[in-house]
């Protein structure tokens, strides 16, 4: 009996995700070149080759039999967080000019896994770092001056995730210290404002307090004040009650 349970445990822990999960690739390896050789088309052996291919760096053939995985079952979430993690490796490699085509459909994968098993764990950390570089992105053009550039980001950003524009409030903060850009980050905080914003994220009473600081910078009292009441208005205990006090 115990020599059953043995096999038995030994059977589970040797299982494909398993292999994956904890790192076993080499035996992942042996496992899948077998099945791929003996049934070339199976959307099981195509997904564990693309994972091989892709711990071996070949992106490109990971992509090509991750997407051939899908084909062959597109209603398998795990097919599709392949085909992700191939895109997304696609693009770190990819020129500018590519990166947010790929990044797009990255993103779709992710969401085509969340809509098939949505309590996956890891293609919700993928899309909660997707957001995060945006921001990243944002806030190493702002220091080094790209301002062009991050008007195309944050475009961009929008684009890939419209109902968040969190990466908008990071670059007006960011702002906010740079006196020759006090217009731009008052242009940023309007747009975060135009939304509801995420949960975790600040809330428009925050914002309009940062929108109020940008104003009061920019010599426009009447204005900040305004805009301090109504960060008051939604909190009571917002800190712009201390300006609305300091200005009066």
């Amino acid at each position: 009996m115990l020599a059953f349970l043995c096999a038995a445990w030994l059977y589970a822990a040797d299982t494909p995700q398993t292999l994956m999960d904890d790192g076993h690739h080499k035996r992942l390896r042996a496992i899948a070149e077998q099945r791929y050789r003996e049934h070339p088309n199976d959307p099981e052996a195509l997904w564990m080759m693309s994972f091989v291919k892709l711990s071996w760096d070949d992106h490109k053939m990971a992509l090509e039999l991750a997407e051939k995985a899908v084909a062959a079952d597109p209603k398998n979430p795990r097919y599709h967080l392949a085909l992700a993690e191939a895109v997304g490796r696609e693009a770190q490699k990819a020129g500018i000019l590519r990166q947010p085509g790929l990044a797009l459909r990255f993103k779709r994968e992710l969401a085509a896994t969340l809509a098939l098993d949505p309590k996956n764990v890891a293609a919700m950390e993928y899309l909660i770092a997707f957001d995060f570089a945006h921001t990243v992105l944002a806030v190493s053009l702002i220091a080094q001056d790209r301002w062009a550039d991050l008007d195309a980001a944050l475009a961009q950003a929008e684009k890939d995730v419209p109902d968040d524009l969190f990466p908008y409030f990071r670059a007006g903060q960011s702002c906010l210290a740079r006196p020759n850009e006090l217009a731009r980050g008052e242009r940023y905080f309007r747009k975060y404002l135009t939304q509801e914003p995420e949960p975790h994220s600040p809330n428009h009473s925050q914002a309009h307090w940062r929108l109020g600081q940008t104003l009061e910078k920019e010599g426009r009292k009447p204005a900040a004040m305004d805009e301090f009441q109504a960060a008051v208005k939604l909190d009571p205990d917002s800190p712009a009650k201390q300006d609305l006090k300091r200005l009066k």
